[in-house]
C-alpha cells in the first residue's frame, strides 16, 4: 500500500515481488481484488490502464493505492540475500525485545 496522498508529495512506489523475501524465488503471482476474493480483471474497468506502469515482477503503487497479490515462492539455492520482508521482520523482533527489556528494567540500551 502507498499511503501518502499525491497532494502531500506522494509519488509512485515500485516493488519487485521477486525481491521481497531472502532465500526465496518468485514462482508466480496473481493480482486479486482488494478483498482477495476475485481476479483483478473482474474488479477494474480497464486492466491495461490499471497495470500500465507494471513490468514483469515489478508492480507500481500509485499514491493512496492498495493492491492485493497472491504469490508462490520456492526456496533459493543461495541463502545470502536478505529481502525486505526479512529485514522488516528482524527489525520488529529487535524493537519488541528492546521494549520488553526496557519495561522489565533490564534494558542494555534504550529505543530512540
Amino acid at each position: 500500500e502507498n499511503i501518502t496522498p499525491k497532494m502531500e508529495g506522494g509519488t509512485p512506489i515500485s516493488v519487485d515481488l521477486g525481491e521481497v523475501f531472502s532465500g526465496k524465488t518468485l514462482v508466480e503471482f496473481e493480482e486479486k481484488g482488494l478483498a482477495g476474493d476475485r481476479p483483478i480483471e473482474n474488479v477494474v474497468e480497464d486492466i491495461n490502464e490499471y497495470t500500465k506502469y507494471d513490468s514483469g515482477n515489478v508492480i507500481t503503487l500509485q499514491p493512496l493505492q492498495i493492491r492485493t497479490f497472491f504469490a508462490t515462492y520456492k526456496p533459493r539455492e543461495k541463502e545470502e540475500e536478505v529481502g525486505v520482508g526479512d529485514r522488516l521482520k528482524d527489525l520488529v523482533c529487535k524493537i519488541f525485545l528492546e521494549f520488553i527489556l526496557l519495561i522489565s528494567g533490564k534494558a542494555i540500551f534504550s529505543i530512540p
